[in-house]
This record gives C-alpha cells, structure tokens and sequence, in this order.
C-alpha cells in the first residue's frame, strides 16, 4: 500500500507539496514527542504515557517486597518483563499465564521448573484473585497485590484433555465420564504438594465480559510422573439453578489461587 500510494503521489503533482509539508510537520512533531518521553514525559496527563515511563521505581518497590525471592506475576507477561529487566533477575522471574490468556516467552523459559519448592512473592493486579494473606501496595503507576508463598509448586504446561460429545447433562449435573492429562514436563508433578494450592477442576460459562465461575470438583493429591498420562473417570459438576439457555463452557484444572492452566477444553450446551 505504501509503495501504491508514494506511486502514486509521484504521478500527482498537486499532491507533492501537501506531502512535504505534511512530512515536515510531523517530522517535528515526532522530534518533540521523543524529547519528551526522554525527558521522563513530565506531568504526563495521558494514561498511556504514563504507562510507558517511571518503571525503575515501581520496580524497585515490588523489588524490596521480593527480598531477593523469585517473583511471580499472574496475567501479565509485560509487567514481569519489565520486573526481569529492571531488577536485573532475568532467571527468577516468571509470569503464571491462564487458559483465559495468551502463551508468552515466559512459556519457553526453564523459570518455572528453576522456581519450584523455593519461597516466591507472588504478584497480582486483581483484587478478586487472592482472598486470604494478600497485602495490597499502591504504586505509582499500578495497585499490587501481593502474596507469600512458600514452597511454590505450579504446573502451567499440563496438559487437558477430555471429548466433549461424551459429556451428559441431565438435572442440571453435568457428567464427564473421563479426562486425561499428560505431564509434559522432565520433572514429576504432584497437583497438591503444597496444602496452601489445592487443585480443582473448574468449569466456566462466558460471561457478558469475561469467563464466570460455575462448578467446581476437588482433586486427589496426584503424583503425575514426566510424560505419564493419567486418567478421571466419572465426574460430576452442579449447575446453579439460575444458569439457562445455550452456554460456551470452559472445563479447566485449578491451582490454588491461580486461575486454570494453559490448557482447557471448551463446548457449547443448552442448559434447561
């Protein structure tokens, strides 16, 4: 399109002018722009910019709650970027993607399996996420809330699976007679090592906005070795009663506090 256009305008001699002076303005334009970002974007009244700059002290605030402990930053992959390179802690930081997100560079790394068992602070921005032992530090560009875990145990890569046109649903129980999942990883992962992330398997309907919460099944304390597939027969999810009508469901496993892993199966089913 660029070449068309420049093709065109070269054809176009009324056009030459309005250009080049077009093209010198905005040269300025973004000459004075550039000046003042590096200047630090002083009394920046735009959310944006102020998005893009003072980092280095956010960063050391979140820094001086991790006292030298790996991070964890839930839903985020840009905010634990910046944390890897402000604080210099490329190798400890780690950002925890859900099913309801995208796969980040955080997927690739070894972070997670470094982290394992150590002591982290992990690090949110949504006040809904963490209901017990979370403090909340008000930043100047983001509110954080923040949690300590010890002996951090996380499972981000397992992998779900389950056939939906296997599922029943008769007075509002929905029953899945079985679902798979398959440890990926070259460690072994144990679903409830830590008594403070209990494992569930969760299911959602779409919301208006976002995914809501509607049943929930709690699991054993499963030791699923690398590349071993194990198998869930038979379970059941209770439907609130005022669920109706079609619904896009998300079947997903849980992680304590954590919203569900990568890995997930969505259906649509017509709820009586």
């Amino acid at each position: 399109m660029f070449i068309l256009a420049f093709a065109f305008i070269g054809q176009n001699e009324k056009f030459k002018k309005l250009v080049k002076k077009l093209g010198i303005i905005g040269f300025f334009v973004f000459l004075v722009v550039r000046v003042y970002l590096m200047a630090g974007a002083p009394g920046a009244p735009i959310k944006a910019i102020n998005e893009m700059i003072g980092w280095e002290d956010e960063i050391a605030l979140l820094q001086k709650e991790a006292n030298g402990r790996p991070v964890v930053f839930h839903e985020t992959y840009q905010k634990a970027s910046f944390y890897a390179f402000h604080a210099n802690q490329p190798y400890t930081t780690y950002a925890m993607l859900s099913g309801f997100y995208k796969y980040s560079q955080f997927d690739l790394y070894p972070t997670e399996n470094k982290i394992q068992g150590q002591d982290v602070l992990f690090v949110s921005m949504d006040s809904s996420l963490m209901k017990n032992n979370v403090r909340h530090i008000k930043g100047d560009i983001k509110n954080w809330y923040l949690r300590d875990i010890p002996n951090f145990n996380s499972y981000n890569m397992l992998e779900i699976d389950t056939d939906p046109g296997t599922f029943v649903l008769e007075n509002r129980t929905l029953e899945v007679p079985e679902i798979t999942i398959r440890n990926p990883y070259s460690r072994i992962v144990e679903l409830e090592k830590n008594p403070q992330l209990q494992a569930h398997l969760r299911l959602y309907v779409r919301g208006e906005r976002k995914w809501e919460q509607v049943s929930e099944v709690d699991m054993e304390n499963l030791k699923i070795a690398p590349g071993e597939t194990i198998s869930l027969k038979n379970i059941r999810f209770h439907l609130p009663d005022s669920l109706s009508g079609e619904q896009l469901f998300f079947l997903g496993l849980q992680n304590g506090p954590f919203r569900p892993v990568h890995s997930h199966v969505e259906f649509f089913r017509t709820v009586d």
